[in-house]
């Protein structure tokens, strides 16, 4: 091989390698890891990301954009000579649930060759306790003629409260679990635990939930379980249906918007669901320093019937003051499922600035009345 030819090679070697080690043959970003994150102690979390330029040229940053809502960025140059930094700071809030997590911020810049800086914050979020599944449906009762109410259970299995801990930390305890009236709910004394992270335990303790009535009107009811672990809060919403002797229309009364002075009617239909004629023994209030006058429209027949109309009337005396109203109605029948079912009302009193008398619309609700 001639001088010549060696040199050149040699020459052509060093531009490749130099043209490797070159700082411009990646674009600029970053990452970061925080591992594992405990979404009930730190509800928000923050890492700072030096954007150095790493080019031979001057770059404008033009746009920045996230691919997390729950995430917020705030930059403090939108231009950079080569060599030059400056700091982006990341803030999140890490979700309730388990989650990885891997959220880019992209800056667009105006650079020929690299236009996008992608900086990534990763993690891993676990919640202090949970219960799963977060919805426990108990299915359907259907009541029987004589009143017996039939025990309702979990559809799929028995729930769970699962807690989450460091591996090197004791064990949270649980203080408390609540459920809905008419349900009961036992946790097994002893959880099973295993390893869910390198550094992360769970522990998963059955919980015996069921019925025991009464149920009384026909409908789909949700209400909610929370267990406490420490100071952390624990729910799940407890679906069941219900066939049962009698179905309100509505469920619950609002008597809207009312004036001191002012008379509001409302009518609640009771209606049995299996065509069994019943009777109304007896109309009452509860709860509130004002009770509604209740009657049975019509009166009190003793022809049999399977459907009642009750007029519910509010009268509003001028020296209210309260601007929230609110009570039971509680009504007492023969049949020996239950003796009393319970209406919930409501009226806010108008604000004292004037303004045309208006009432709101008697809506139904999709929550249920206590029974």
């Amino acid at each position: 091989m001639s001088e010549v030819a060696r040199v050149i090679g040699i020459a052509c070697i060093l531009a490749a390698a130099g043209a490797g080690c070159s700082t411009r043959t990646l674009p600029p970003g970053g990452e970061h890891d925080l591992g594992v994150v405990f979404a009930q102690h730190t509800p928000e979390l923050s890492h700072t990301f030096i954007v150095e330029n790493t080019t031979d040229r001057e770059v404008t940053i033009l746009d920045e954009t996230h691919t997390c809502t729950c995430s917020s960025v705030k930059l403090e140059k939108w231009k950079l000579s080569p060599g030059e930094s400056t700091r982006l700071a990341f803030t999140a809030r890490p979700p309730d649930g388990v989650a990885s997590m891997d959220i880019r911020t992209i800056l667009r810049t105006d650079h020929p060759v690299w236009p996008e800086w992608t900086y990534r914050l990763r993690f891993r979020t676990y919640p202090i306790a949970r219960i799963v599944p977060s919805r426990v449906d108990m299915g359907t009762a259907r009541i029987a003629d004589n009143g017996s109410n039939p025990t309702l259970r979990p559809l799929e299995g028995p729930p769970y409260l699962e807690i989450f801990y460091p591996s090197d930390k004791p064990e949270p305890r649980v203080t408390e679990i609540t459920c809905p009236e008419g349900f009961r709910a036992r946790i097994a004394p002893a959880p099973e635990v295993d390893i869910v992270d390198h550094n992360v335990k769970r522990a998963r303790y059955v919980i015996d939930l069921e019925s025991f009535g009464p149920h009384v009107l026909s409908g789909t009811f949700s209400r909610t379980m929370r267990a406490s672990v420490g100071n952390f809060p624990a729910e799940a919403a407890v679906c069941w249906s219900v066939f049962g002797p009698f179905e309100l229309e509505p469920m619950s009364v609002h008597f809207g918007i009312v004036g001191r002075g002012d008379v509001a009617e409302r009518r609640i239909k009771v209606r049995s669901t299996c065509d069994r004629p019943f009777r109304i023994v007896a109309l009452r209030s509860t709860g509130s320093a004002i009770e509604p006058e209740a009657e049975i429209e019509g009166g009190q027949r003793e022809a049999e019937e399977t459907e009642k109309t009750i007029s519910l009337r509010l009268r509003i005396p001028q020296s209210i003051t309260r601007r929230a109203m609110a009570g039971t109605v509680e009504i007492v029948t023969d049949h020996e499922a239950s003796s009393v079912v319970k209406v919930p009302w409501s009226a806010f009193l108008r604000s004292s600035d004037g303004g045309d008398k208006h009432s709101l619309k008697n809506e139904r609700r999709e929550d249920r009345c206590e029974v």
